[in-house]
């Protein structure tokens, strides 16, 4: 069959809500600023093959970017945190459905002026080491028959240390 997917599949909608804050925490922690980002949404259509609802192909449903950063002048250096949240996305074919999660992160970075504008960063990344998933669903005929078979598949990005020369000399 040369069409593995549903091309235009008429009206949708999207409700959500995004919140962006940014707000420094020196009364509590000195040089400390906090940021945060969140999207949350329902883009609800209606599914061409099985009659019910769904959402958008490929769509995350919520994202989630949280950081604090802590510069101690005093000291000559910064150091930090940054976690990244993304929900999973289904992609939604004509006899399958596959949906992924990227893994969720959480970083951790010291950084040091060295010479002038030279700065060196060492960033541990990925520090929970959490698995990105993916299940994909095969069907018979199409996605309103029987289930034939799931995969499941995980994969472990690992821990990176990561060490960043930046600036000009």
């Amino acid at each position: 069959n040369p069409i593995s997917a549903p091309g235009n599949i008429g009206a949708g909608e999207l409700y959500g809500l995004k919140v962006t804050f940014a707000t420094p925490v020196s009364p509590l922690i000195p040089g400390g600023t906090l940021k945060a980002n969140a999207t949350f949404q329902d883009p609800p259509v209606k599914d061409p093959i099985t009659g019910r609802a769904r959402t958008i192909s490929e769509f995350p449903r919520n994202e989630l970017t949280a950081e604090f950063r802590q510069d101690l002048q005093h000291r000559g250096f910064a150091w930090g945190a940054k976690y990244t949240y993304e929900s999973s996305k289904t992609e939604y074919y004509i006899d399958e459905t596959d949906r992924a999660r990227v893994s969720p992160s959480l970083d951790i970075f010291v950084e040091k002026g060295v010479f002038k504008d030279l700065r060196l960063t060492i960033s541990a990344v990925s520090v929970q080491g959490k698995p990105e998933l993916r299940r994909r669903a095969l069907y018979d005929g199409d996605r309103a028959g029987s289930l034939l078979s799931v995969e499941h598949t995980r994969s472990d990005p690992g821990r990176w240390l990561i060490v960043t020369l930046s600036g000009g000399l």
